[in-house]
């Protein structure tokens, strides 16, 4: 049986816990977008939580990543593979003597650019013959952390993850309505509304700057 991996790894990073997480994509392959942008090396600024990291963010199907898994994603639970593989991202950093990689796309809903982030695997060793190990992608049912991404020019962008604990507040009120899974004693959250209602729900929300979370934003310059 498969177990659901989240984007923790991601958060190894930027070391936070208020997010939210889905348990289906928010990017579908009718609706996914590309962005040239949002391609290259980048470091964290000062006054992100993502400071000093340096981020290497390339098309998927370009990735080293990519070539170590064979070509083959590895989430069977996403229809259309081949089309979100082609305009997916990969972003890889560095932490510690350790890789870890995670898979991006982009959506366009309203006047805003959104992404999903799930783990595609960590932990990587190269052995004698270029091969990548202990991979994670296909081993596990895939969780999806949703922002908003902000190209402010060619050599800056930003993304704002969605406020977690905001989200949680209303839904449990009653003021917010989308699917959901909740457990008191293990203070767990969990969105399990399709993709098109996550979709319909940012359409609806996603200009409300309450939805973000405005400490626990990345903050990202175009490395020279």
């Amino acid at each position: 049986m498969k177990t659901i991996l989240t984007t923790t790894l991601f958060f190894l990073l930027f070391t936070f816990s208020s997010c939210i997480t889905s348990l289906q994509p928010l990017v579908t392959f009718d609706r996914i977008v590309t962005d040239k942008k949002f391609e290259g090396i980048w470091i964290g600024e000062e006054a992100s939580i993502g400071k000093g990291i340096e981020l290497k963010i390339e098309m998927f199907p370009d990735s080293i990543i990519n070539k170590a898994l064979g070509g083959k994603r590895g989430y069977p639970n996403r229809k259309y593979d081949s089309i979100l593989v082609s305009k997916s991202y990969n972003i890889s950093y560095r932490k510690d003597s350790n890789y870890y990689y995670m898979s991006a796309s982009l959506i366009q809903l309203g006047e805003n650019l959104f992404m999903d982030l799930s783990t595609i695997g960590f932990d990587f060793g190269v052995n004698d013959n270029d091969k990548y190990t202990h991979a994670t992608a296909g081993e596990n049912l895939p969780t999806y952390t949703i922002a908003k991404l902000i190209v402010h020019n060619t050599n800056s962008l930003q993304i704002q993850f969605l406020n977690g604990e905001f989200i949680k507040k209303q839904v449990l009120s009653g003021k917010v309505r989308i699917k959901h899974e909740s457990n008191k004693l293990f203070d767990m959250f969990l969105i399990t509304a399709s993709s098109r209602e996550l979709q319909q729900f940012l359409v609806k929300y996603g200009n409300d700057e309450r939805l973000y979370n405005k400490v626990n934003k990345v903050i990202l310059k175009r490395k020279a």
